[in-house]
């Protein structure tokens, strides 16, 4: 939701922040000895080979690990924002599980309308894999 929101002041709606409350340990039974489980709160101070990985970018987390002392050299850039922005968006998986699910698939369009007033009536389109169902 954050990142589909875009801003860096974004605020989850309550039974999320809840949520987050309640299991912001999870990530602690993956983590290696070694690596840093950030709280949300205190500051971190990261070197040189350092990297941030969290379950998913967005503007609202930039904000945060700033406000937490993160350089902006570890975070990315507005314009890789919005680049995950264009590829998280659902239009873009649509898409892709289209792409991914008719390819080199054996195809019958049938273009139709729904409704018999020729000004009230909408086009429609059905794209099936077995002939008789055209």
């Amino acid at each position: 939701m954050a990142l589909a929101d875009g801003g860096s002041g974004y605020t989850a709606p309550a039974t999320i922040r809840q949520m987050r409350d309640e299991l912001h340990w999870l990530p602690l039974w993956w983590a290696k000895d070694d690596d840093l489980v950030w709280n949300g709160e205190d500051r971190i101070t990261l070197s040189e080979g350092d990297e941030i990985r969290p379950w998913g970018w967005s503007a609202a987390l930039v904000h945060q690990l700033k406000q937490a002392g993160v350089d902006e050299k570890f975070l990315p850039s507005p314009d890789q924002l919005d680049s995950l922005r264009r590829l998280s968006h659902r239009q873009t998986a649509v898409k892709a599980l289209a792409q991914k699910e008719l390819s080199n698939k054996r195809l019958y369009v049938v273009d139709g309308y729904c409704g018999a007033n020729k000004d009230t009536r909408m086009a429609i389109r059905f794209i099936v894999e077995v002939a008789w169902q055209a």
